[in-house]
C-alpha cells in the first residue's frame, strides 16, 4: 500500500500502520510526478483520491506515464480537498487502462448504501480497529475550533451540568 499525504509525521505513523511506501506531497509538480511515477510502475491497481485538484491531475499523469501497459488501474474520486476541478490531457485516457470512477452519495443506490455501511460497521469490532480521538464538551467548541492542534479527531459531547 502506497500513502500519500502533506505531514511528515503522518506519513511515518501510517507506515507504522502497514503503509509499505509514503510518499510526501510537494509542491514541485514534477518531482512529485517522479516519486508516483516509481510506484505506478511496480503496479497500481487502486488509488483512492480525496484531494482530486492538482495532485489528482499529477498523479493520473503519472499513471499513464508509468503504469504497466494495458494494466488495468481503478481511480477513484471520493473528495476533492484541493480542487473541484482538473485539466487533463486526453491522451492520459488514451494512452493507457486507467478507469476514472467516483463514490460518494449518489454513486450507488440508497439501500445498497445502507447494506455497505451496515456490512463495515460489523466488521469494525471483530477488527478492533481505533480512531484516535479527543472529546470535547459541546461548550467548549469555540477554543478547540480555532486552537486545535493535535492530530486526533475532535468528538463533540454534550457539556456536563456543571458547566
Amino acid at each position: 500500500m502506497v500513502a500519500t499525504g502533506r505531514n511528515g509525521d503522518v506519513l511515518e505513523r501510517l507506515r507504522g500502520l502497514g503503509a509499505d511506501v509514503v510518499i510526501q506531497l510537494v509542491e514541485d509538480d514534477d518531482e512529485l510526478e517522479d516519486d508516483l511515477q516509481a510506484e505506478f510502475a511496480r503496479g497500481v491497481a487502486v488509488v483512492l483520491d480525496y484531494l482530486w485538484g492538482r495532485t489528482a491531475r499529477t498523479a493520473l499523469i503519472a499513471a499513464a506515464k508509468a503504469g504497466p501497459a494495458g494494466t488495468p488501474m481503478r481511480f477513484v474520486s471520493i473528495g476533492s480537498v484541493t480542487g473541484p476541478e482538473i485539466e487533463l490531457p486526453s491522451a492520459v485516457l488514451r494512452s493507457s487502462a486507467i478507469e476514472l470512477v467516483g463514490s460518494g452519495l449518489g454513486s450507488l443506490p440508497p439501500d445498497r448504501l445502507r447494506a455497505c455501511i451496515s456490512e463495515l460497521l460489523e466488521a469494525t469490532m471483530p477488527a478492533q480497529l481505533r480512531v484516535a480521538t479527543n472529546a470535547v464538551p459541546l461548550s467548549q467548541i469555540a477554543t478547540v475550533w480555532s486552537g486545535h492542534s493535535d492530530r486526533r479527531r475532535v468528538v463533540l459531547v454534550p457539556s456536563s451540568s456543571s458547566n
